[in-house]
C-alpha cells in the first residue's frame, strides 16, 4: 500500500515546514504562480532537489535551499524560484518505507 498526501501552501520567502503526518521518501512540488517544479527523493541528501522553473525554463540540481524530510513532513528552503511570498505551491508527498 502506498501512503501519500496532497495539499497546497503559500510561499513565505523563508524556510517553511509542511506537516503531512509521516516522513516522506518522495516530495514533488509544483509552483502554480511561477510554473516551476521541485522534486526530492530519498536517495538525495537533505536540502537537495531537482528543480525546473517556468520563468526561464532552466533545470538545476540544487545542493541547498531545497527539500528536507522530517519525521512528520518536510521543510522547503528559501529558494527564490519556488518559495516567494506571493507563490501558491501544490505538493504530493509519498511516505518513506
Amino acid at each position: 500500500m502506498i501512503h501519500m498526501k496532497t495539499g497546497s501552501f503559500s510561499g513565505t520567502g523563508a524556510t517553511l515546514s509542511v506537516n503531512v503526518g509521516f516522513k516522506p521518501g518522495v516530495v514533488i512540488l509544483y509552483n502554480i504562480t511561477d510554473k516551476g517544479m521541485m522534486i526530492w527523493t530519498a536517495d538525495m541528501p537533505d536540502a537537495y532537489s531537482y528543480r525546473t522553473t517556468g520563468s526561464d525554463g532552466y533545470e538545476l540540481y540544487r545542493s541547498s535551499l531545497g527539500i528536507t524530510p522530517v519525521a512528520d513532513g518536510f521543510t522547503l528552503g528559501a529558494d527564490t524560484e519556488m518559495n516567494e511570498g506571493t507563490d501558491t505551491i501544490h505538493y504530493i508527498a509519498f511516505r518513506a518505507n
